[in-house]
């Protein structure tokens, strides 16, 4: 029996269309109500989640598909693990989903052995664990690191900040060959202020 299996026993064996079009008239319906109240311009279509499983996504006219987008990959374990879903129980789970600390300002209490759990799982020779909310998140502290790196090797990684360093910002670029990867860019860098990035399009 596989992983998978294990976990999702009732995970669908192959993708099933049962409408002519994607989406088909629910999914039309459910796209046109919820762009009353939100911008649907890039939804494909209308997900059940509650019907999805393992590595299969339902849409709201019953199609079934074989997910390889996992929503931006922020899914890799499936939809509706079991796993998850026990641990989204826990007091501690809970607690940080429902107050939301900003945990560089607040750290809770528990926050250490949280920390202590996630480093277990860490690549060797690696000790601190960085926590990220979404992909977003995730590409900004990436942008972030090229950075540090880049003007770590002009500085010498042994050698302090200087007093400029210390009371300004760097203007550094990123160069876009694509326009959509300019566009995501620019939303993800919109979503923090922490330095001054500056992207170019080539377009």
């Amino acid at each position: 029996m596989s992983i998978s299996e294990q976990y999702f026993p009732e995970e669908p064996t192959a993708p099933v269309v049962k409408t002519d079009a994607i989406p088909g008239p629910q999914g039309v319906q459910a796209i046109k109500t919820l762009g009353e109240v939100f911008d649907t311009r890039c939804t494909y279509f209308v997900a059940d989640y509650y019907k999805s499983k393992g590595n299969y996504i339902v849409d709201v006219d019953g199609n079934t598909y074989l997910d390889l987008y996992c929503q931006v990959a922020s899914i890799p374990l499936g939809y509706n693990n079991p796993a998850l879903i026990e641990a989204a129980k826990d007091p501690k789970t809970i607690s940080n989903y429902v107050n939301r600390p900003a945990l560089g300002n607040f750290a809770g209490n528990d926050f250490e052995e949280i920390q202590r759990e996630l480093i277990k799982a860490a690549p060797k020779g690696q000790h601190l664990v960085w926590n990220a909310l979404s992909g977003a998140d995730a590409n900004e502290l990436a942008f972030k690191a090229v950075f540090y790196n880049y003007q770590a090797k002009k500085r010498g990684f042994n050698t302090p900040f200087s007093a400029e360093e210390e009371s300004s910002y760097y203007l550094l670029l990123l160069l876009s060959l694509d326009l959509n990867q300019f566009i995501k860019w620019i939303c993800q860098l919109s979503n923090g202020q922490r330095l001054n990035f500056q992207l170019i399009n080539t377009h």
